[in-house]
């Protein structure tokens, strides 16, 4: 007889929340930075952010576009500077870096990856996974919008505006701590809807049946005599 076969159960989701900074709009952009960070058990956990090199990014393919570099020079000073202080790293190996680290942190998990635009920071960042070359680090149905779900929830309050904008870092953990605070307002409204169901219920079940008066006057009396043998 054989031994009984040990399945191990799947661990839950986890959602990563990625936020890029780029020379362009369309899949194939240059990527200038990106940032994440995990949310776990309604917590940030950990987070990934580097600057990448533009020259590496034009020698692979990608490309820049005279409108988002006009769009760059409105920015602030803060903004700026975190992609043109220092040369950042070859685009290769922070695609690379990045792969590992997303690997390591889901620990088997499935990844729900979060963008703020359907057609944006995932979507972009497939590209140029692409475009070099390597596996893209999460499956095509775990990408999610937070941009659409903050606009399904606008009266959930957004974080403070502690944070350079259009820096990947902080951009991703602002979005991040938002997006928690909108999936505990959904929890919230399931909980309410689930108890009101099942208080519905209850009172169905516990409720006797009432029978209607006209229910037994609508079927009209035998006639006794009726089916008789030797009855006219």
């Amino acid at each position: 007889m054989n031994p009984p076969t040990t399945v191990t159960p799947k661990p839950p989701p986890v959602d990563l929340v990625i936020d890029i900074e780029t020379m362009g709009n369309t899949p194939g952009a240059a990527i200038l930075s990106i940032g994440a960070v995990f949310i776990k058990e309604g917590k940030l956990r950990e987070e990934f952010y580097q600057h990448i090199d533009l020259e590496s990014c034009l020698e692979n393919g990608l490309k820049m576009d005279a409108g988002t570099v006009q769009w760059w020079m409105k920015q602030s000073d803060d903004a700026r500077a975190a992609i043109t202080l220092e040369r950042g790293a070859n685009i290769i190996a922070v695609l690379a870096d990045f792969f590992s680290w997303v690997s390591e942190s889901a620990q088997g998990a499935e990844v729900q990856v979060w963008g703020n635009a359907a057609t944006f920071d995932v979507v972009l960042m497939e590209e140029a996974y692409r475009r070099i070359g390597y596996d893209i680090p999460w499956k095509f149905w775990g990408h999610c919008c937070y941009r659409t779900l903050k606009n399904l929830f606008p009266g959930v309050p957004k974080p403070p505006e502690q944070r350079i904008k259009h820096h990947a870092l902080h951009d991703a953990k602002w979005q991040a701590l938002h997006l928690i605070a909108i999936l505990e307002h959904i929890n919230c409204l399931q909980n309410v809807f689930d108890s009101a169901t099942s208080s519905t219920q209850t009172h169905e079940q516990e409720t006797p049946a009432i029978q209607s008066p006209g229910f037994a006057a609508s079927n009209p009396p035998e006639d006794p005599a009726a089916g008789v043998p030797g009855t006219p």
